[in-house]
């Protein structure tokens, strides 16, 4: 069965609002045994995909809001309604520049603006809890404003059954990538897929599943000290290092990097394990910068640039060689950073000849709009009541059997959801979806759940 999804994300740069309009095609050859996503196959066709800018004003609320000493209740209020009202705008945008009827579109599946990840560390050892987490921009908003269902606050439901709410991006990868990781070379090898946003985000998939199982974690900073670094030396005309120019002018300082390893505790601390700005903040590039300048000679600017490029490559290599049970022989790496020449150099540099390091575009699938898609498929599998094994991926309660177990822990499904006008004509098709693949004599309490009866 084929739906039509708009997925959208806003990631911890807050560069632009990533629309992407695209259709899925849901298959399963014989009758399923329970709601696990991994039995269908997902055969994905992109539509469109824009990167619509926030407002100026937009986006400076949210970086006040990263800083808890800036912001206010009244602040948060106001925007979970105006960051709504940019993400709706930002769907109707891209529906009209590419002569889309928004009728045509099922469901809206959006990540929202993370504000807040609230991570502690427990007992003072080398493990972190997440305990809250918040993303902001209303789904009623966008819902109402679009007319189209819209589904979103995915990570709650992982955070309150014991994982890290993080990264997502993980179930895409084990859902899309895992019949296409090519050849392995000998037994236990597989691939690594790299997320480099704002925070560096790794998926590891192993070609023995039956002997490893997949796994993914934060692995630390992405982009978030360069972008910091160029705004800073080009006086805001420049958010990133453009083409890697500046990291590629300046010297490595080596003393910098070492002190930065050594004091930021996380980097070493063990999977499953999140991270963001509440961490590799704003102020934590000041701190290490004035480190820089008073404790280590740094005189000329572009060696920040380059000094933090390297932490993020050395960040992602030093967790593939710690944390993974398998050689890594193929290293995909998408978001912003891949488009980084100077940083995929020294990525491949740090991880060595061993691992070999791809544009995630290689497995088929792009990266620029990668992660939209991931939230527009995670609204789909909401609607569908379909879930997905987390504890692999953000260290959440693993599943158990209901079968005359009263603490069983089910299948987590994420995310909740705001009806649209579109929303009767949803649950027909969510209902047609159903009939084709629970039958009423195979699962009768299944469906007594969902009010049908034979």
């Amino acid at each position: 069965m084929k739906f039509n999804i708009v997925g959208l994300m806003s990631g911890t740069s807050v560069d632009a609002i990533d629309v992407s309009v695209f259709s899925v095609r849901v298959d399963k050859h014989k009758p399923i045994k329970d709601n696990n996503a991994d039995q269908f196959t997902y055969k994905i066709k992109e539509r469109a995909f824009q990167k619509v800018p926030w407002s100026e004003s937009t986006r400076l609320l949210i970086f006040k809001l990263f800083d808890p000493e800036k912001s206010n209740v009244v602040d948060l209020c106001e925007a979970n309604f105006i960051l709504g009202k940019e993400f709706a705008n930002a769907v109707n945008k891209v529906l009209i520049d590419n002569q889309i009827n928004s009728n045509e579109i099922d469901l809206i599946g959006s990540h929202g603006q993370t504000i807040w990840h609230n991570i502690v560390r427990e007992n003072n050892d080398e493990k972190v809890k997440v305990t809250s987490t918040l993303q902001i921009g209303c789904i009623s908003v966008i819902a109402n404003i679009t007319g189209i269902t819209t589904v979103g606050d995915f990570r709650v439901a992982d955070v309150i059954n014991g994982g890290q709410g993080a990264p997502f991006a993980s179930i895409f990868d084990y859902l899309m990538c895992r019949n296409i990781i090519g050849d392995g070379g000998h037994d236990g090898d597989g691939i690594g897929i790299q997320n480099i946003g704002g925070i560096g985000n790794i998926t590891i998939l192993p070609n023995n599943t039956s002997k490893y199982e997949p796994l993914s974690f934060d692995n630390g900073p992405g982009n978030v000290l360069i972008d910091w670094i160029s705004t800073k030396i080009s006086n805001g005309l420049l958010t990133y290092d453009k083409d890697g120019e500046m990291g590629q002018k300046g010297r490595v300082n080596q003393q910098l990097l070492d002190m930065m390893i050594k004091e930021t505790p996380y980097l070493g601390f063990s999977p499953p394990k999140s991270t963001g700005r509440e961490l590799f903040s704003f102020q934590y590039a000041q701190q290490w910068y004035d480190i820089g300048k008073q404790q280590c000679g740094i005189q000329d600017d572009t060696d920040f640039v380059s000094t933090f490029t390297e932490l993020t490559a050395v960040a992602i290599a030093n967790s593939i060689r710690e944390f993974t049970c398998i050689k890594v022989k193929h290293l995909y790496i998408g978001g912003g950073g891949s488009l980084n020449p100077y940083l995929m150099s020294r990525i491949q540099s740090n991880v060595g000849e061993h691992t070999l390091v791809h544009k995630h575009n290689q497995l088929g699938i792009d990266s620029e709009s990668k992660e939209a898609i991931i939230f527009g498929l995670l609204g789909l599998l909401n609607t569908l009541n379909l879930g997905v094994d987390l504890s692999p991926f953000t260290g959440s309660k693993k599943p158990s059997s209901s079968n005359n177990n009263i603490n069983y822990t089910p299948l987590v499904v994420l995310g909740k959801s705001s009806p649209g006008k579109n929303h009767l004509e949803l649950i027909k098709k969510m209902y047609q979806f159903i009939s084709f693949y629970w039958p009423v004599h195979q699962d009768k309490q299944y469906h007594q759940q969902l009010g049908r009866t034979e």
